[in-house]
């Protein structure tokens, strides 16, 4: 809003089971804001510029502008238009965002009467996620042996099979498939 100028409103209702249903509009309301002072000058054909993302990690990024003559403070909006902060430095320390994830922002500059325009979009992606190297669980081949040898339920074996499939490495057979008991292969010395 602008300082010294009369701004006009009205209300209408909308139903919450239909959105479709509005009422008619109620009697229009005008207010006139406070005027003008000599220490607040019209910043609102201006915007921030210059506005800078640097990427510091996985979570955090640091923002920076040029300052706007005239302006007190800055609000920090994500591009969506959510309000993250305001401050009254040239930089901000952006914290708890996602990792390997494009964030976007702009700056709007303000003082005690008037709010700049918007700075134009910056964006920029945090750095890439840890991921966890997996530890490999040690092979119990004792148990996977014991498991054929002893006729197992079907079921097992066929995982067991699909394990050898996948590159476990390890040679499994069913023991009632064969007259004579053949022992299991040994598994590739490391």
């Amino acid at each position: 809003m602008k300082c010294d100028t009369e701004y006009s409103y009205y209300v209408k209702s909308v139903s919450s089971a239909n959105a479709s249903v509005v009422s008619a509009p109620s009697n229009t309301a005008s207010a006139t804001t406070l005027a003008c002072t000599n220490d607040d000058p019209d910043i609102s054909h201006l915007q921030p510029t210059n506005v800078r993302l640097e990427i510091t990690g996985q979570d955090t990024a640091k923002l920076s502008w040029d300052a706007v003559e005239g302006a007190t403070g800055y609000s920090i909006y994500t591009c969506a238009g959510k309000l993250i902060t305001s401050t009254s430095e040239l930089s901000y320390e952006l914290t708890d965002l996602f990792c390997g994830t494009e964030h976007c922002f702009i700056v709007v500059a303000h003082n005690n009467t008037y709010t700049s325009l918007p700075s134009d979009e910056v964006s920029g992606t945090t750095d890439a996620c840890d991921v966890p190297t997996p530890t490999p669980a040690p092979y119990n081949f004792k148990g996977l042996t014991n498991l054929v040898a002893t006729g197992s339920n079907l079921w097992i074996n066929i995982l067991i099979a699909l394990l050898m499939i996948l590159g476990v490495g390890y040679f499994m057979f069913r023991k009632d498939l064969f007259h004579n008991e053949i022992p299991p292969k040994q598994p590739p010395q490391k």
